[in-house]
């Protein structure tokens, strides 16, 4: 019989070789282990996302009221689904922010949602028997909704008109009444006027920490800032979920930023050369000075309540007026309260003021700059150094044609829904 013997070397190389694959066989466990864990993070990913789109639709529609709190919903009602929600009015907006969440993986989504814009119509005034007489260098481009009186050539301040048509686009006949404000804008408003709710958290101007800088996410509560008497605003920068009220007047300096605050008081006053990003409710007068800036999306709104007078005095006729050169971006508003009531309203654009969004007077308005977008009115009025003359239009410009169909309003009528984003928020 014949024996075989192997080199003591064999048996190291086998050892080796035994290690080796061991070591493979390890790596490919872990890579089997490692990878079922990111398809199961990948999957997570996934459902959270989906979840966080699927609550933005849900919020974002008409069933979904908006709520004072964050609302924690099981959206399939399978516990394993929770999204939390905030949905609010801010200004002619609405904030929609939608925070999804399952097993330690999160992703938020938070913006301004508003309606898409009334297409090719630049004018629209109520029916007054009388005609729109127009001078100098007007424009209007786009539908126009005029009185059965028609429109007519005007000579003013030595001025007459100077174009080859008085509207460039359809002219229709001129409704009775203007559209009807959105109820949710002035149910905001009154409950703006109470006391803060519960949902908010409450400081007043005094108790402000020494900081240059105040922000506050809109998925937190919202921080409200109050006085009892006028505010002035200077040398600090507001950001984000910030209400700021006064039961009086507040005045906004030029070296104080705001970026998507929201101002509440009877009268609020912007100072020469501001620029910013705001929301302004007031209830008596917004006056915007020379050279102010607006960014989009910002509104100036004014809603009066009238208070019946039984002396039958004169009585203050509430204004919203835009200075010289200014350029605003979103929605002007000016109106009544309550309509059964005979008080007018009066919105003013002073010249070489350039306006984009929509502009709505539910009663006078003086347009001497230019508006690129459309325009709401009652009827108009012009004041001059000479007299004052009722609808009357002298180098102003209604421009629809020129703002994009992409352009998203705020949500100002009655029937409107919020079907835009009109810009993310951090």
């Amino acid at each position: 019989m014949f024996k075989k013997y192997l080199r003591g070397g064999a048996l190291y190389l086998a050892i080796f070789i035994s290690l080796i694959i061991a070591v493979l066989l390890s790596m490919l466990l872990l890579h089997s282990y490692y990878s079922a864990i990111d398809f199961r993070k990948f999957s997570i990913r996934q459902s959270v996302h989906r979840n966080m789109y699927s609550a933005f639709n849900y919020a974002s529609s008409e069933s979904f009221e908006p709520t004072n709190e964050p609302l924690i919903l099981d959206l399939y009602e399978n516990q394993t689904d929770s999204v939390e929600i905030v949905k609010k009015w801010w200004g002619c907006y609405q904030v929609v922010g939608i925070r999804s969440s399952y097993k330690g993986i999160s992703e938020s989504m938070l913006c301004l949602t508003g309606t898409s814009f009334m297409k090719d119509t630049a004018l629209v005034l109520t029916e007054n028997n009388k005609p729109l007489s127009i001078a100098g260098k007007t424009e209007l481009k786009g539908t126009c909704f005029i009185p059965k009186a028609g429109v007519k050539a005007a000579h003013i301040e030595g001025e007459t008109f100077w174009g080859d048509d008085f509207i460039d686009g359809a002219q229709l006949p001129a409704p009775q009444q203007l559209p009807e404000i959105n109820p949710s804008i002035l149910k905001q408003f009154e409950n703006l006027s109470t006391a803060a709710s519960n949902a908010d958290s409450l400081l007043t101007l005094d108790q402000l920490p020494a900081a240059d800088t105040i922000k506050n996410s809109f998925l937190s509560k919202t921080l409200r800032i109050i006085s009892v008497g006028k505010i002035v605003l200077e040398d600090i920068k507001f950001s984000g979920n910030v209400i700021i009220q006064s039961p009086v007047r507040i005045v906004v300096r030029k070296s104080c930023v705001l970026n998507n605050v929201m101002l509440m008081a009877p009268c609020i006053e912007i100072e020469d050369e501001f620029s910013g990003t705001l929301q302004a409710l007031a209830s008596d007068t917004i006056l915007a000075g020379d050279e102010v800036t607006l960014n989009y999306p910002s509104s100036l709104i004014l809603i009066n309540k009238p208070v019946p007078d039984s002396t039958h005095k004169s009585i203050r006729v509430p204004a919203l007026i835009i200075g010289e050169k200014c350029r605003i971006k979103g929605t002007l508003l000016a109106c009544i309260k309550d309509g059964n009531f005979t008080n007018s309203i009066y919105l003013k654009i002073k010249k070489e003021a350039e306006i984009m969004g929509l502009v709505y007077s539910a009663g006078y308005m003086d347009i001497q700059g230019s508006i690129t977008g459309t325009a709401f009115a009652k009827a108009f009025i012009l004041n001059t150094a000479s007299g004052v003359y009722e609808q009357h239009l002298l180098n102003a410009v209604i421009d629809r044609k020129s703002l994009s169909d992409f352009f998203a309003g705020g949500i100002i009528f009655k029937g409107k829904k919020a079907n835009k984003i009109v810009k993310w928020l951090n």
